[in-house]
């Protein structure tokens, strides 16, 4: 009989539309009946004997890792860093220089997704295009064994969202170092005709020696250009970042959506939690589109009026009161704050005040590599 893990993977390839019932049924009986017969198989060797899926396939939906594996020529897989919806990154050797990289993977069996693999391949390649101190590099992109995959620049560091977990709010001039450091990198983007669409802090890394990097451009587009996921009317992004135009799902987006994601970036930094919260992602969306930016979270917290003040520009609900550019506000910054920390310089991750204890800690923490620890990469809730 059937083992419960091989039934939750037929069940899966029915669910996922890899083979019709009736298929999945024919598989399951050839694999009983050889066992009946003394010469015992998997129900995944009988799938790929029919040419239902590929061992990529099998092994990435049973969630063998790959570091067992070991599929792809030139590289040894260390670890796994990270798991997102639509891809897991690990760390890995690439063999010919000896040096470590950050290969994100596509999972196998939603590469049959056209929408899914063509997002994939657009963010691999938008990656190996850019060159900047703040920005993730992409080295290559490749098909292998069944693996479609992006090799990038491997940072030791985590997240700015891990960060704010394990140590609570930011101290000020730290956020404001990591706000300008965006604004660099947005700035670069600007020029080359990108909007990022999600900026968050589950979406910067921060190292120990203080760079900054952003990074997952899958949302990313071209300005004045249209993507397959970015029709009008369409809302994308994580919910808790959202401009009000980008809520609406306005197709005219520009730098100006990104700066005010960076301002909800910048809050939550100084104040430990985002502005707007909902038990929904339509109360969210209604929230970001018509209720104004309360101010009490950020005088609790004894924020300085300059922070204030960026907070509150960036975030105004008329893209037209915000900083039009990230050049404006890197200037303002500058200009009001003095000096930050150079990118060179350790910065201080000391908790400015101690962590919530509202909810539970998590157990499930996964190593750091590029920073991108968690099962998701960002907390938010994407649309």
């Amino acid at each position: 009989m059937a083992t419960q893990e091989e039934l939750k993977l037929a069940a899966k390839l029915v669910l996922s539309g890899f083979a019709s019932r009736e298929q999945i049924e024919d598989c399951l009986r050839v694999r009983d009946e050889r066992e009946r017969q003394g010469k015992p198989v998997e129900l995944a060797a009988v799938l790929l004997e029919r040419g239902l899926v590929s061992k990529a396939e099998v092994d990435s939906m049973l969630g063998v890792p790959l570091t067992e594996t070991q599929p792809i020529p030139d590289y040894r897989f260390e670890r796994r860093i990270a798991e997102g919806g639509m891809a897991e990154v690990y760390l890995a050797t690439y063999l010919p220089l000896r040096n470590q990289v950050a290969l994100k993977i596509m999972k196998p069996e939603l590469a049959r997704n056209e929408a899914y693999r063509l997002r994939f391949l657009r963010e691999s390649k938008l990656l190996m295009n850019l060159e900047h101190a703040n920005i993730v590099r992409g080295y290559e992109i490749r098909r292998a064994e069944g693996y479609i995959f992006c090799a990038m620049e491997h940072v030791d560091g985590a997240t700015v969202e891990d960060r704010i977990e394990e140590t609570g709010p930011f101290d000020e001039k730290l956020a404001l170092y990591v706000t300008r450091e965006v604004a660099h990198a947005l700035s670069y983007l600007d020029r080359r005709g990108v909007v990022h669409r999600d900026i968050k802090p589950g979406n910067i890394l921060l190292t120990e020696q203080g760079a900054v990097k952003i990074i997952d451009l899958g949302l990313a587009k071209l300005r004045g250009g249209m993507t397959r996921d970015a029709a009008e009317g369409t809302t994308v992004g994580t919910v808790e970042y959202l401009s009000p135009e980008q809520a609406r799902g306005l197709a005219d987006v520009d730098i100006r959506s990104d700066i005010y994601s960076l301002g909800v970036t910048l809050f939550h930094m100084v104040v430990g939690e985002v502005p707007f919260k909902g038990e929904s992602n339509a109360e969210v969306i209604a929230k970001q589109v018509l209720m104004t930016l309360a101010s009490p979270a950020l005088k609790s917290r004894r924020i300085s009026a300059h922070t204030h003040y960026f907070v509150q520009r960036m975030m105004a609900k008329d893209r037209n009161d915000r900083f039009q550019h990230p050049d404006e506000l890197i200037a303002d910054i500058e200009e009001k704050v003095g000096p930050l920390a150079p990118a060179a310089a350790p910065v201080t991750l000391e908790p400015v005040y101690p962590p919530r204890r509202s909810e539970p800690s998590r157990g499930d923490r996964r190593p750091r590599g590029d920073g991108r620890g968690r099962r998701r990469p960002g907390r938010g809730r994407r649309r």
